[in-house]
């Protein structure tokens, strides 16, 4: 799977809007990082056409669930998280546009990639939960985010825990 594929799928009648996130957005954002798959952020409305276009193209579904669906391509992984309509609309808002070789996409933006890692940090089995606040610690690090402000104090205790947000304090050296 690359983003050729990825916008093979998205461009069929009628055109399906995604949101590149994962490991890509953490590298379009300044911190690079090795990355096996591709995430994307898509409308649960257009969840069952993304499955179609996925099987058509010869992809193989190897878990689903309400919040995600994860397809095996050939060299990479498909990895698609399903939101309400006014969730993708947010984020799309505030979305940022990104190469990707020939292909053109956007990324979601570097508060919003954070809050996904939070959920994902707060939400995820503990084998993810490195990778994920590593993501977070190495953002925070390479973009010097106020971590301490109001405005990122209530981002991770909305999307994270205040546990999550003393220990990245502690790695950042603020307390």
């Amino acid at each position: 799977m690359d983003f050729k594929q990825v916008d093979a799928l998205a461009s069929q009648e009628p055109p399906l809007p995604y949101l590149v996130i994962g490991g890509y957005a953490v590298v379009a954002h300044g911190y690079s990082r090795m990355t096996i798959d591709i995430d994307l952020l898509v409308r649960r409305k257009d969840k069952l056409t993304w499955h179609d276009r996925c099987l058509k193209m010869g992809l193989r579904c190897i878990g689903q669930s309400n919040a995600f669906a994860q397809y095996d391509g050939a060299d990479k992984r498909l990895d698609l998280m399903f939101v309400e309509g006014e969730a993708f609309d947010k984020m799309n808002d505030k979305s940022i546009p990104q190469d990707f070789g020939e292909v053109h996409a956007m990324i979601v933006g570097l508060d919003h990639l954070i809050a996904l890692k939070l959920h994902a940090v707060k939400n995820a089995p503990a084998h993810r939960t490195s990778k994920d606040f590593n993501d977070i610690e190495m953002l925070a690090r390479h973009h010097a985010l106020p971590i301490t402000s109001d405005h990122y104090k209530e981002l991770f205790l909305k999307y994270g825990t205040q546990q999550i947000y003393e220990t990245l304090k502690r790695c950042l050296k603020y307390g």
